[in-house]
């Protein structure tokens, strides 16, 4: 096996109170990286300052800027600044397990005509919140580091595309590609995905790479992520909220209404709603719960019905919001046909 020479890239904006954790698990895997280069959008805080006092530490860290402000354009000037063929994508204010690096180019050493690997995530789960976050919202990527290869093979989907969070690609396919869209606020990551394998990229997977993902740490900022995240997602037609869920809270909501005609009913409903959604929220806690060794008490539990709630209404309202945007305005039509069958 030839040894690959290796650029991280990440995008950031006002990262200032995560940014030096991030660059500091780079700088020690157990397989340094050849340079790191940031793609800052003009942030107001201490970010750019912070990345440059980890100058000289042995691997070069270079800073450049992205004026499109997305994280899409940040991937981009990132990528088109690095030194190497071979481009790995982290976001910023996550933490690389130390093997990350080494398990993410291993596949591209093994087999040069790979061009796109993806690797894995599990939460990083500080507070109670965020602990019982993490178990109601990414039940299975909590037990990830407990699961064997086996069991974690049949979770992919056979149209599996990476996540910008943990991301490697050679530089030809970028090209191929066209970048990623600069245009989207969220999902370019994925969208970059779908448009490497329009141009028959060869795409694989690093079960053993793992970086930890910070999770939202209040219910606000959960609200604010997750109703982007689906507002774009149905912007973008990409893969998302079930829709049999979706037809539960509509049936619900219209019972809720037609109860104002029969008083008798909103109890029933209501309390039907509650069960409904507590039996969802402790059933990931004790999967959890039995697969690490988090344990969850009275006030998690409550906690977690309260987060699976907001949780689930947030995500329906942005798909909702998300698929009428895309309903009344055809530029996103036109746009996403645009960059997947020609990376404009």
């Amino acid at each position: 096996m030839s040894r690959e020479r290796v650029t991280i890239v990440m995008a950031a904006r006002n990262e200032g109170r995560r940014i030096g954790p991030t660059v500091e698990s780079l700088l020690r895997q157990t397989r340094l990286p050849d340079e790191v280069v940031l793609a800052d959008a003009r942030s107001t805080d201490d970010t750019v300052a912070r990345v440059r006092q980890f100058e000289g530490r042995g691997v070069a860290v270079r800073v450049v800027g992205n004026d499109s402000l997305f994280a899409g354009g940040g991937r981009n000037a990132a990528t088109r600044a690095a030194a190497y063929d071979l481009i790995v994508n982290m976001d910023a204010g996550n933490i690389a397990e130390p093997d990350w690096l080494e398990n993410m180019v291993a596949p591209f050493e093994r087999d040069p005509a790979l061009e796109m690997v993806g690797g894995l995530f599990s939460p990083v789960a500080e507070t109670q919140f965020e602990q019982a976050a993490a178990a109601v919202c990414y039940t299975i990527d909590c037990i990830l580091p407990t699961m064997a290869h086996s069991e974690i093979e049949p979770l992919i989907p056979a149209d599996f595309v990476p996540g910008g969070m943990c991301m490697a690609y050679r530089k030809q396919l970028w090209e191929r590609c066209g970048g990623f869209s600069e245009w989207a606020r969220k999902g370019q990551d994925r969208l970059f995905g779908y448009r490497a394998r329009r141009v028959d990229g060869r795409l694989g997977v690093a079960l053993d790479a793992r970086v930890r993902h910070h999770m939202s740490s209040s219910i606000s900022s959960l609200v604010k992520r997750q109703f982007y995240y689906d507002l774009w997602g149905a912007r973008l037609c990409l893969p998302g909220m079930q829709w049999r869920l979706a037809a539960v809270y509509v049936a619900g909501g219209l019972l809720l209404i037609l109860s104002f005609l029969s008083p008798w009913l909103a109890p029933a409903v209501l309390m039907g709603g509650v069960a409904f959604t507590c039996v969802r929220a402790w059933r990931r806690l004790h999967r959890v719960s039995k697969a690490t060794t988090t344990r969850f008490g009275l006030r998690d539990h409550l906690l977690a019905v309260v987060i699976l709630f907001v949780y689930d209404v947030s995500g329906l309202l942005g798909r909702l919001l998300g698929a009428l945007d895309r309903l009344l305005r055809p530029r996103w039509r036109r746009q996403l046909t645009a960059y997947l069958e020609r990376g404009e």
